[in-house]
C-alpha cells in the first residue's frame, strides 16, 4: 500500500532536485537557461532513476551518483555548460540535499 506512495514522492523529489540544480548551473556557470524540453528530459530521467531503484531496492547512495550523472548530461548536453565545472557543481549540490534530508530525519 505505501510503496506507491513512496515511489511517486520520490519521482517527484528527484524532479524539483532536477529543475532547481539545472537553474543552479544556469546561473553559477552563465550556461543557458534551460527550456522546457530541457526540463522534461531531466525530469524523465529522474523518474527512470526512480524506477530502476526501487526496482532493485539499491541504497540511496547510488541514486546520489546517478542522479549527479543525469545532471551533468542534461547540462552539458543542453545547457552547453564545462563538463567538469558541472560534474562538481552537481556532485556537490547532490551531496548537500542528502545531507540536509539527513539532518531533517535524524
Amino acid at each position: 500500500m505505501t510503496e506507491p506512495i513512496f515511489f511517486i514522492s520520490q519521482t517527484a523529489a528527484g524532479g524539483v532536485r532536477a529543475i532547481v540544480c539545472l537553474f543552479l548551473i544556469h546561473r553559477l556557470l552563465s550556461a543557458q537557461k534551460p527550456d522546457r524540453k530541457e526540463i522534461a528530459a531531466a525530469l524523465l530521467g529522474c523518474a527512470a532513476i526512480s524506477v530502476l531503484l526501487s526496482a532493485t531496492e539499491l541504497p540511496e547512495y547510488y541514486r546520489m551518483g546517478l542522479e549527479t550523472v543525469w545532471f551533468t548530461v542534461c547540462a552539458v548536453r543542453f545547457q552547453k555548460a564545462d563538463t567538469r565545472m558541472g560534474l562538481f557543481i552537481g556532485f556537490f549540490y547532490e551531496v548537500t540535499v542528502f545531507f540536509w534530508q539527513f539532518l531533517f530525519t535524524a
